[in-house]
């Protein structure tokens, strides 16, 4: 028979708990650094009030994400461009060339948007060229050129071997970059910082000075991206005839150029934070700011299963954009239960706010800190141990369980407890 306290292990309200919620600050045109640091401590105060949800301080987030920081941004830039050339390869793989062309392109146009802040250039590569692929398959001459002769721009060292590529692909594409390369070439004059990192075509370009002259580029339209060590970024889209020159003060750090319109910004917000949840750790993170002039609204996002909460929007009287934020949050702790969302209170999509007017998201990301390495030891929560499946404990055990430290304990050894067999 099952003692009391192996019951009470077992039942639902034992096993209930918090869901974390990771909580930096919020989107407001007005926020500086000083600012946002503050309201992210008060909205971190005003989550752990809740009854539901246990706050994740901006602090501890940096501290989840170190050194992959690049990894979050270049999925904000990236990924829909790569998901579509995902959808497009597998159209492609069935045989659906029609189908698959304008995905592709979609993909291409995605990710030639997305070198804005990734300096990898390799899934707009393979995306073009399996444009070409497709449009070989379709008879149309003149958009295959069109795709491989941006790959040769992007790309002028590239080769396709005779594993993956029929050979009249691989002719085709050979007799196309012979007489691409057999052309004038044109240059380009990037004026920066000092400091700053330089990416051309997705790729990193060597610098020693304030201007550096790339002289070998072939003609065609290419892409610079200039970021400094603290975030501050600049991007260029150069269609190159000769020669051109881009000089840039970079003013401010940017996650991404801010999307036009609330549909715009919805999707912009929803995939910062799908790239940030993969990181982070969590079971919800956060999303909070202005979603129009005089409105603020929070959400949750759930990225376990990619859900989004209901959005509550809440008018700023008085000019008080916190007061507002913390009223819409207190309704958010009715929105989850037992650590995840509740199913009749999702939506589909993001609140529409503007990704560059959080400076503390923008710091943890565009700035990191350093890696500092630390080794800590804990001991295994007891409600881990003591919860599995049907474990029946008693007797020295139970002593044990009781006596050992609850939820949030920090304290550090072993706790050695002999069940029956």
């Amino acid at each position: 028979m099952l003692t009391t306290l192996a019951w009470l292990l077992m039942s639902p309200d034992a096993v209930a708990r918090d869901a974390e919620v990771v909580v930096v600050a919020a989107h407001l045109p007005s926020l500086n650094d000083d600012s946002a640091r503050k309201l992210s401590a008060d909205l971190t105060a005003t989550v752990d009030g809740l009854e539901n949800l246990e706050a994740v301080s901006a602090g501890e987030l940096r501290s989840r994400i170190a050194g992959r920081e690049a990894l979050v941004v270049e999925g904000v830039f990236l990924s829909p461009g790569r998901r579509a050339l995902e959808e497009g390869r597998v159209l492609y793989d069935r045989g659906e060339f029609e189908s698959a062309v304008p995905v592709l392109q979609g993909a291409a146009d995605a990710l030639r948007a997305g070198l804005a802040g990734a300096g990898d250039s390799k899934d707009l590569i393979d995306t073009l060229l399996l444009l070409g692929l497709a449009n070989t398959a379709l008879g149309e001459d003149d958009a295959v050129a069109d795709a491989f002769s941006q790959v040769i721009v992007l790309e002028p060292q590239r080769q396709l071997d005779r594993f993956n590529y029929a050979p009249k692909i691989v002719n085709a594409f050979n007799t196309l970059r012979d007489s691409v390369l057999a052309g004038p070439r044109a240059s380009l004059t990037i004026s920066s910082p000092d400091g700053a990192r330089l990416f051309v075509d997705g790729r990193p370009v060597d610098r020693t000075e304030r201007s550096t002259t790339i002289s070998d580029l072939l003609p065609g339209k290419h892409y610079v991206l200039i970021q400094a060590e603290d975030g501050r970024r600049s991007f260029d889209v150069v269609d190159l005839s000769t020669a051109a020159t881009v000089r840039t003060d970079l003013d401010k750090r940017r996650i991404a150029p801010t999307a036009e319109g609330a549909d715009g910004r919805s999707q912009q917000t929803a995939q910062l934070y799908r790239s940030l949840g993969e990181y982070a750790d969590t079971a919800l993170i956060l999303l909070a700011g202005e979603t129009a002039p005089g409105t603020v609204g929070v959400q949750l996002y759930e990225p376990r299963t990619g859900n989004l909460s209901r959005l509550e929007e809440v008018e700023v009287a008085n000019r008080d954009a916190l007061a507002a934020l913390q009223s819409g949050v207190r309704r958010l702790d009715a929105y989850v239960s037992d650590g995840s969302l509740k199913v009749d209170f999702l939506q589909l999509g993001a609140a529409p706010l503007d990704v560059n007017a959080n400076p503390l998201l923008l710091s943890l990301l565009l700035d990191p800190e350093p890696i500092v390495d630390t080794v800590t030891t804990t001991r295994t929560p007891w409600y881990i141990w003591a919860g599995a499946g049907t474990l029946a404990v008693g007797g020295a055990a139970g002593a044990a369980l009781l006596l050992s430290d609850g939820p949030g304990s920090s304290s550090t050894g072993t706790v050695v407890v002999n069940l029956p067999e």
